[in-house]
């Protein structure tokens, strides 16, 4: 005689049963959407592309918005961009606009590493006609061309019809200044330690780099003799009418007292190896962790009296990046929280029909073993129907009752 078994359900079986379920649900789901399906691919929109809608108030965008990597707008403005790359160029996004008459404008937005670098880039294309305007953080504007900073953006907007005016470009700079997210951002300190007697206005520079200050002064002999190159160094540079000639002063901070140090020895060799008429119209001096040094110079009395005005102020400088601007970069942009939500939600919904196909599974799984116990407890008839016979070892059939037994005859 063979025995008739009865398999237990475990709670391991159950979880595996719900798993299953599960994947034959989403495996039927996805069979079934196939049909007709298509592959959309997804291209990734640059941070500074977004600033520039298809439309700004009564202007239209002409054409797309071209995104330019740094490398990518080097290769086409080789010049501008070595330029602006030592100011720590991101990423530019260029577009036109055009009105109804047919007067068009072009625009370009620069992201760079931080503000302070936005203002370098924005001071070094400024144009010492250009006049002041409150757009951004600091704007300047003259007949065919308006710039200003904001944060890590700098702006430049340039007249492409004759017939446009200044009026015309500070409506549309406004426009865009009201797209860029309010963030930190203001005039360099250093910028503040220029002194104002005498000073030429729009002629203030922020220098990051010795390509900037050989376009602006002329090449330097050493080359970059004040280690402009170093990412712990930048300068200030303006013009003064001192003495019947212009005549530009030069600011240079180094973020350490070791590289002040090292630099005014190598800024010395630099003017004693010029000849002697040269010479003789230059001034240095060193202040702090600054080295001042004005070209130039016609009266040297007078000059000296503006270099004794830099005072230094001692300030605090992250040599790499400043944990807060890191924090910064972290957060999420404001036109990229709805794509962020989408993802969310759908990860939340896979994992809630996850939760509730388990946990169905389990209470059904649970379910069905006890109804099944339950009714071969109270199963009162029993069978040895295929010839089989079960041996009642876990009491799970009723007690016999002795008067209901069957017997054999003669028995």
């Amino acid at each position: 005689m063979s025995a008739r078994r009865i398999q237990l359900v475990t709670p391991r079986r159950l979880l595996a049963a719900g798993l299953c379920c599960w994947v034959l649900m989403k495996g039927g789901a996805v069979c079934a959407q196939s049909q007709g399906s298509r592959i959309i691919e997804v291209q990734p929109v640059s941070m500074t592309a977004r600033l520039l809608p298809a439309r700004l108030g009564q202007w239209q965008l002409n054409g797309s918005v071209l995104p330019l990597s740094h490398a990518a707008f080097v290769s086409s403005h080789p010049e501008r961009g070595q330029l602006l790359g030592e100011y720590g160029l991101r990423d530019v996004a260029i577009a036109d606009y055009q009105r109804a008459d047919g007067r068009s404008v072009r625009v370009e937005i620069f992201r760079l590493i931080h503000f302070v670098a936005a203002y370098g880039a924005y001071s070094l294309e400024r144009s010492i006609q250009a006049q002041p305007i409150n757009i951004g953080t600091e704007g300047a504007v003259e007949s065919n061309r308006l710039s200003f900073f904001k944060g890590e953006y700098y702006v430049c907007l340039t007249a492409r019809s004759d017939a446009i005016d200044s009026a015309t470009l500070i409506e549309l700079a406004r426009r865009l200044d009201e797209r860029i997210a309010p963030r930190h951002s203001e005039i360099p300190i250093l910028m503040q330690h220029i002194p104002s007697e005498s000073l030429l206005p729009g002629t203030q520079r922020f220098i990051a780099g010795p390509l900037a200050l050989n376009r602006l002064l002329g090449p330097q002999e050493p080359y970059d003799p004040f280690m402009l190159a170093s990412e712990a160094v930048e300068a200030a540079l303006a013009e003064y009418q001192v003495g019947g000639v212009q005549s530009p002063l030069l600011i240079v901070e180094y973020h350490t007292p070791q590289l002040a140090a090292a630099a005014y020895p190598q800024v010395q060799r630099a003017i004693e190896a010029l000849p002697e008429a040269e010479r003789s119209r230059r001034l240095l001096k060193r202040e702090g962790n600054y080295i001042i040094v004005a070209f130039n110079v016609n009266d040297r009395q007078a000059m000296q009296a503006i270099v004794d005005q830099v005072d230094y102020t001692p300030t605090i400088h992250w040599l790499k990046k400043s944990p807060l601007e890191m924090l910064r970069e972290l957060q999420p942009d404001p036109e990229q929280i709805s794509l962020i939500d989408t993802y969310l939600a759908a990860f939340a919904f896979i994992g809630l029909s996850l939760l509730v196909t388990i946990t169905g599974g389990v209470l059904l799984g649970t379910a069905i073993f006890f109804w099944r116990r339950w009714r071969r407890r109270n199963w009162e008839g029993f069978t040895d129907a295929g010839g089989m016979m079960r041996l009642n070892l876990d009491n799970l059939l009723p007690p016999i009752d002795e008067d209901a037994v069957k017997r054999l005859p003669g028995k």
